[in-house]
């Protein structure tokens, strides 16, 4: 929804939904008025103004319809590149998958020799037998493979 129809709608004292589908009735009057700000809708109370309630813009919908397929089909998903540090790894080594647009890129670390890779113990390599890493295992190998694959991850250039 945008800030301009939820004004509007907030102006005819319309009726939306929040993202489980339940009615937020947007009728002003005993005490009880909407505000909006900062990307939020806030129900308020008069005197003293305070807030009963807030939704975020996201999560507000103009028909039940639109509330029920986002609660059915939304899905957020927060992913983050952590690596441990050369002296963490262990014998069992460390992996790490990603996709970037279409293409799954993996992150191989074996202290010890692998079938993975042509060269050594650490690469990195997409779906695509693209490899942006095949190297020797040792730290600095490491750490510039960590670096490579930081900004594959951040989106940047292949």
């Amino acid at each position: 929804m945008t800030k301009k129809r939820l004004k509007e709608l907030i102006k005819q004292n319309g009726l939306i939904f929040d993202k489980y589908g339940s009615e937020i009735d947007l009728k002003s009057g005993d005490g009880i008025y909407f505000a909006f700000s900062q990307n939020r809708l806030f129900k308020m109370k008069e005197m003293p103004n305070i807030a009963l309630e807030h939704w975020r813009l996201n999560e507000i919908f103009e028909t039940e319809e639109q509330a029920e397929w986002h609660l059915k089909n939304d899905a957020e998903r927060t992913e983050r590149f952590e690596p441990p540090m050369w002296e963490d790894i262990n014998n069992e080594g460390y992996e790490f998958a990603f996709v970037v647009q279409i293409e799954l890129i993996r992150f191989v670390v074996r202290k010890e020799s692998t079938t993975l890779c042509s060269n050594g113990s650490i690469c990195v390599f997409g779906s695509s037998g693209k490899f942006y890493a095949d190297e020797p295992a040792t730290k600095e190998n490491y750490e510039k493979a960590c670096e490579i694959v930081r900004d594959l991850f951040k989106g940047g250039a292949k």
